[in-house]
């Protein structure tokens, strides 16, 4: 069994989720197979700098205004990668 803090790709838990609906698995059973998963690789990032305080993130291409004093977050807010320097 995973450890329960494993990140899992949605995609493949929303695939577990449909085949075990399909073939009347119970909760149990559904989450047997969630668990049997592989952890997900997490996704990384980089901010890329467009001008004196916006970036986007190179994986998404969300672009944010940072606030006068604020430091840049480690995480893009919007497709979850992590942002390394």
């Amino acid at each position: 069994m995973n450890d329960v803090n494993d990140a899992i790709s949605r995609q493949q838990a929303i695939e577990t989720f449909k085949d075990c609906a399909v073939n009347g698995v119970g909760i149990d059973g559904i989450v047997d197979a969630l668990n049997q998963l592989p952890p997900a690789e997490p996704k990384r990032g980089k901010w890329n700098r467009l001008d004196m305080d916006t970036f986007n993130c190179n994986q998404c291409g969300t672009t944010f205004v940072l606030n006068q004093g604020s430091e840049k977050m480690h995480f893009c807010p919007n497709c979850g990668a992590k942002m390394e320097e």
